[in-house]
């Protein structure tokens, strides 16, 4: 009896091993029959070198769809459990809240919760804590999901100091948004407008206003579907880019991605590497064919024989590069205001530097280079177009006197309207609080006057989670805590020196006050791109062969794909055991667990 108990339990953990990969790497379990599904299949791979897997799968008990999604539950409350213990293992646990939402493809409307939280190692961590299904997407409903969702995973509100959501009225909205209803319950809540989501929008307010540009992302986007969206023109397309020369032509045209704005560079990129091909491609398509897609490329072809269609694709590469870059660096999950303020500022730099008289001849200089290679139509003036009778006022309006003048007005136009945009949108009222917390630890490390941050940091909304006395005593012996841990540091810049120079356990308990406001800094998000990510992982797991996954298995399914770290720990004996458990025939079956 005791032996065959002991298969049972063998049998049992290799079918929860088999889960955990599965769930893991988000791949299906059972098929359109369970005996079609992965779990199966894989056990009976594992079989054919194994006798506690044949018996296991001889008896047959335990693998029916109820039994899989009870092991499931149990394995997603475990990472849950986790997460949260991570979350409150640091006194006192401030964390900040970051959502969004996104339709799936059953056509539910899903709310992404995700904490940020600092540890105290001063190391930034951002966890998914699930979804949860809306029934609106007004403020109020999204609201009362997240304080739920709160609620049932034991996080007080009280201890929130930070909201991240995107630009939308439900979630900012100044009046009824959710950051301000929160906000309104728990003051230290200061909410943030992603900063990738505003720099994205800084570029789509440009590109609307500067018709150059916009018509060139047009062109880029009817350019995409000629040659992606037909098998027989990409064929083409690729035997002309073959023959061309290899240097200058990559023969594939990238596509532009609809929501995403700093990624269109790619997009762009590939067409100035293939715009000779491109050229050949339409005008054998508009020859060829006698359809509306011959008498498109005709028009694409018209296009990109002009001069001012070659520029403005440059000058959207020449913007959209920078700001790709900067995008990357704000959607790290450990970034700080510090770090994010800093890029945006070099961004901003870039810009400037872009708009000067030198840096506008030497990028037309090179346009114009570049249509003589491609043998493309000399600059030439728009032509000039009469004001209607009802807005002419009698004034002569404006001629440019060359080609030159006219496309240098389109450039400043283009990199004023970025540097403005970049100058309102990141100018967020909210984080100035977060942003005296930085100057009071830098004035503080470098032995320079704190008094008038110190002043404004304590009256501010993360007063009530400082002591100021003792803060003042601590932050006055922090140079010597630099000087001692990093004596090759002259002069502290940057908010990671002070943490390098904190990480001992000494200096954390001693100097608490110190120690307490670099972990309300870095708590402060910047970014809500990790509910993005999440979303792209529900992208892989609810796919239209599984849209009819419950709620509560798809957030299990979720946890356990997203939270890898944790499953690769996971004790697979503890879960069994919590199986067996749960009822006498169960106890019965599989006997007394040694780790309970």
């Amino acid at each position: 009896m005791a032996e065959t108990q002991r298969l049972h339990r063998d049998g049992l953990l290799k079918q929860l091993s088999a889960l955990k990969f599965l769930l893991r790497q988000g791949l299906a379990i059972r098929g359109h029959h369970d005996k079609d599904g992965n779990l199966y299949h894989l056990l009976q791979t594992w079989a054919d070198d194994s006798e506690v897997v044949r018996s296991w799968l001889h008896q047959g008990r335990f693998m029916s769809h109820d039994h899989i999604n009870e092991l499931i539950n149990l394995m997603g409350n475990d990472v849950l459990r986790s997460v949260l213990a991570r979350i409150k293992g640091s006194n006192p646990a401030y964390f900040a809240i970051i959502a969004d939402e996104a339709t799936d493809v059953s056509c539910n409307e899903q709310l992404n919760i995700s904490v940020r939280y600092v540890d105290h190692d001063y190391e930034v961590h951002e966890d998914s804590l699930g979804l949860y299904k809306l029934s609106s997407t007004d403020a109020a409903t999204i609201t009362a999901a997240i304080k739920d969702t709160l609620l049932r995973t034991g996080l007080p509100l009280k201890l929130c100091r930070g909201q991240a959501y995107d630009g939308a009225a439900n979630m900012k909205g100044h009046r009824t948004g959710v950051a301000t209803r929160i906000k309104t319950e728990e003051p230290a809540a200061v909410p943030v407008h992603c900063w990738a989501h505003s720099l994205n929008l800084c570029l789509q307010d440009t590109c609307r206003q500067i018709v150059a540009v916009r018509d060139a992302m047009d062109l880029a986007r009817e350019i995409d579907k000629l040659i992606n969206y037909s098998p027989k023109r990409k064929t083409l397309f690729t035997q002309l880019a073959s023959g061309a020369d290899s240097s200058t032509s990559s023969g594939t045209i990238k596509p532009l991605c609809p929501t995403r704005w700093t990624v269109r560079t790619g997009a762009l990129e590939s067409i100035l590497a293939n715009y000779s091909t491109l050229m050949d491609t339409m005008q054998q398509v508009n020859e060829t064919t006698r359809d509306e897609y011959g008498l498109k490329a005709g028009g694409v072809l018209a296009a990109l024989e002009k001069f001012g269609t070659l520029f403005s694709i440059r000058l959207g590469q020449l913007l959209f590069f920078a700001a790709e870059t900067t995008s990357t660096t704000l959607q790290k999950k450990d970034l700080s205001v510090q770090e994010a303020m800093d890029s945006v500022e070099t961004l901003k730099k870039y810009y400037r530097r872009q708009r000067t008289e030198e840096s506008f001849d030497a990028f037309y200089a090179s346009t114009v280079e570049k249509a003589r290679e491609l043998n493309i139509d000399e600059p030439v003036l728009p032509r000039y177009r009469r004001q209607p009778r009802r807005l002419d006022d009698g004034s002569d309006p404006h001629r440019h006197a060359c080609p030159k003048d006219f496309h240098r007005l389109v450039y400043f136009q283009a990199c004023d309207l970025l540097i403005g945009e970049l100058t309102e949108r990141f100018n967020q009222e909210f984080l100035k609080p977060v942003v005296a917390m930085e100057k009071l630890l830098l004035n503080a490390a470098n032995g320079d006057d704190f008094t008038e941050k110190m002043d404004e940091v304590t009256s501010s909304v993360f007063g009530n989670d400082l002591d100021p006395p003792k803060l003042r005593r601590h932050l006055s012996m922090l140079p010597d805590i630099i000087e001692q841990a990093l004596p090759e540091v002259k002069k502290v810049t940057s908010i990671r020196t002070i943490c390098s120079a904190m990480t001992t356990a000494s200096h954390r308990s001693t100097f608490t006050q110190t120690h307490k406001l670099l972990r309300l800094y870095l708590t402060v998000p910047i970014t809500s791109a990790t509910s993005e990510r999440a979303f792209s992982s529900l992208k892989r797991l609810l796919t239209y062969l599984r849209s009819t996954m419950t709620e509560q298995r798809l957030n299990n399914c979720m946890l356990m794909h997203v939270h890898k770290d944790i499953v690769d720990d996971m004790d697979l004996s503890d879960i069994a055991a919590d199986f067996a458990s749960l009822n006498g025939d169960r106890m019965r079956h599989f006997g007394q667990w040694k780790n309970k």
